[in-house]
Formats: structure tokens, sequence, C-alpha cells
């Protein structure tokens, strides 16, 4: 009862936001076991979240931005499990620990599994785990670490044992991993690391719709015609 207090007195310092009510719900009919309020159903409430405040409307900018410095302060106390920054760059992120420590104690397997592979992709909940940071809001690629496989192998493995589980978020986060072997241009390290990389993401994934794309990307750089820059510095 008392945490249930906590969060509607400090939501009650800003504007309503239905969809921060819908969460804060959520969150504590998961902890205090309210029939058909799932892990997955909370995680999909914090996603609203993030999609509200950060929703454009006109010229007036977003919601998060429209907040004065006490309301922000309260909405970010507000949401816990949830990631709020304005300074710089906007985000509103689910924080993999969080998510992680709820699937433990609320959820059931597939949901440990899913944020187990939430949390080695978004280790901070903001960057992908196979992009260096390098400024507020860019980075390059880390190829040649082996990362970009690593997830892809993870996701699709999940896919394959939960097929039905999380469905849109786990064909994000393989869309992603494609994109980035196809068309991703930024790499952190050199031209033999890149290489290297995509030629085990070959090796690994040969039925992948996007592996003939790699393929060609390989001749390209062993021809020294790729578009790809290396010891990237990303602006």
């Amino acid at each position: 009862m008392q945490a249930c207090m906590l969060i509607i007195l400090a939501a009650s310092a800003f504007p309503p936001i239905p969809q921060v009510e819908a969460y804060s719900s959520m969150l504590n009919g998961l902890r205090s076991g309210v029939p058909n309020v799932s892990v997955a159903v909370t995680f999909e409430a914090a996603l609203d979240v993030r999609d509200a405040l950060l929703r454009t409307e006109g010229d007036d900018g977003n919601q998060l931005e429209r907040l004065s410095p006490s309301e922000f302060e309260a909405l970010v106390k507000s949401l816990p499990g949830i990631k709020v920054n304005r300074e710089l760059i906007l985000y509103v992120q689910p924080d993999p620990a969080f998510f992680s420590s709820l699937a433990e104690k609320f959820g059931g397997p597939v949901d440990v599994e899913f944020f187990r592979h939430y949390t080695a992709t978004l280790p901070g909940g903001v960057w992908k785990s196979y992009i260096a940071q390098q400024t507020d809001y860019s980075g390059c690629t880390t190829l040649g670490e082996g990362e970009l496989v690593a997830r892809y192998s993870d996701w699709l493995s999940f896919r394959t044992l939960y097929p039905e589980a999380y469905l849109a978020h786990v064909a994000e986060q393989i869309a992603a991993i494609e994109e980035e072997v196809a068309e991703g241009t930024c790499v952190c390290g050199w031209r033999y690391e890149a290489m290297l990389e995509l030629e085990q993401f070959v090796r690994a994934f040969p039925e992948s719709p996007v592996t003939p794309v790699v393929r060609k990307r390989i001749r390209e750089l062993q021809r020294s015609t790729s578009r790809m820059r290396f010891d990237c510095i990303s602006g």
C-alpha cells in the first residue's frame, strides 16, 4: 500500500498522463499478484509510456520537453524501471536490469530468457551492445568483436524456442542486427576485423535473408570498393 501511495503522490505533481498511470497500475498489480498482469504486459505498458512521452505534437514538441523541472523530477520518481533523460538527448527506455529482476520474481522461463537476451543486447538500456558510444547521440559498430553474431544467434534461438512470445520485440532486435550487418558503414575497428565478423556471420547463418547482402559486402571489402569507414568517428 505504501508503494502505491508513493507513486500516486509523485504522479500528482505533473499533468495526468494516462500511460504513466497505466504503467504504475500494472507494476503494482504485478507485484501484488493481480490475475492477468504479467511481466510481458508490464513491459508493454513501459513502452507505451515511452511512446507517449516522446510523441511530437505540432510545434510544441513532446510531453517530456514541456514539463517544468519540478514536473520532470516528479515524473522520473514515478517511473521505477524506466530510464528517462532529456539533457542533450531524449530517451525513455525500460531498464533491462529492473525488468530482469521482475522476470525472476514474477515471470516464467520465457520472461527470464527474453530479458536475459534483452539485457545482453541493451546492457544499459539505451545503447546496443554492438555499438560503441562516441558522442551523446551516435557511435560506431564494433564489427570484429563477435557481438553482432552472438546477439543474432541468441535472438534466433529465442524465436525458435518461444515462437509466440514477445513477437514484435524479438523481430525488432533481429531486424536491427540485419540492418547493421547489411548497411552499417561506421566501423570502430579495421577492415580485417569487419571482414572477420561478416565471414563469421555468413558461416553461422547461411539461410538468413540478409546473408546474400553480407556476402556482397565481403566481396566489396576484398576489392577495396566498400563504403565502410574504418577507425570511424561517428557524427
